[in-house]
């Protein structure tokens, strides 16, 4: 009995020792961790969000309805509308404002807004269908033809505080295709939570929100939209890097600094100017591709 016992002991000794280096040598499963720079991988897709370019002021009280609006588009196309407040003669006003009103088409009334500075079409009485800078009652409609669109491309943004006063914007473009008109980037600097000093038609506590403090050179920088030499990136060809360097951030309230960048076609004539695409950040953070 005892041999028996020995005798398969032996048998099973055996087999531990052969199977042993099968089970030593199996490898551990490998475990990817993702390094890849969000900014450099292309978007799934390219949703067309829409720049509101209003042009109001303290005096104006009907302007009061037209930041009304807008907050309320904000919520009726959700993450898509990127609004600019451009004050006209009163304290929050800058150097730029007259310039902006003339290039895009000049101003017949207030308040008046560019919905991506696309010419009005099929406006109410057709009285804004020459003019990039609508009427109130046609803001809506303008953006809702737009807002379902395909965009050529997309805007990813990246902020960068190097130091206490000075910041450093880095603007990423996403294309599908060669664009070879005259592109150009447009970067405006807007504050949100402004408390109005004299707004008529609004009570004591009335709050600004999305008032254009200042413009980094307000014609645009040249971007390329396609390939070549020159082309400033060191991404793949269909992505794009542009930096904004030493930008000074004591002009600003950063707690309430959000910066709006968009890619326009340049023309003197404000007919032929269009906004391919606009994208927003608050300033110390980071805005990656649109996914929804």
């Amino acid at each position: 009995m005892i041999s028996v016992f020995l005798h398969i002991m032996k048998k099973l000794t055996l087999i531990f020792f052969v199977i042993l280096p099968f089970v030593a040598c199996k490898e551990k499963p490998t475990i990817i961790v993702p390094t890849q720079n969000t900014f450099e991988v292309m978007p799934s897709k390219f949703f067309q969000n829409i720049l509101v370019e209003e042009f109001g002021g303290e005096w104006c009280a009907p302007c009061v309805d037209g930041a009304k609006s807008i907050e309320n588009f904000k919520i009726k196309y959700p993450n898509r509308i990127k609004a600019v407040s451009i004050h006209n003669n009163d304290w929050l006003e800058i150097p730029y404002q007259n310039y902006l009103a003339t290039w895009l088409g000049g101003l017949v009334s207030f308040p008046r807004a560019s919905i991506n500075r696309n010419l009005g079409e099929n406006t109410v009485d057709g009285l804004d269908d020459t003019y990039t800078l609508l009427s109130l009652k046609n803001w809506d409609n303008a953006i809702n033809k737009q807002i379902n669109q395909e965009a050529p491309i997309s805007i990813a943004l990246e902020t960068v505080t190097s130091s206490t006063n000075i910041g450093q914007l880095n603007v990423y473009i996403a294309r599908k295709n060669d664009m070879v008109s005259d592109t150009r980037i447009g970067v405006y600097f807007v504050e949100d939570n402004i408390q109005s000093v004299f707004q008529q038609g609004a009570n004591a506590n009335f709050i600004h929100q999305n008032v254009l403090k200042s413009v980094f050179n307000y014609e645009g920088d040249t971007v390329k939209l396609y390939q070549g030499n020159d082309l400033n990136t060191n991404e793949s060809p269909e992505i794009i890097k542009k930096q904004f360097t030493d930008i000074d951030l004591t002009k600003h309230n950063v707690m309430n600094l959000k910066i709006i960048v968009f890619v326009f076609n340049y023309n003197n004539d404000f007919r032929k100017m269009k906004i391919l695409n606009v994208q927003e950040v608050k300033w110390g953070g980071n805005k990656y591709w649109d996914v929804n």
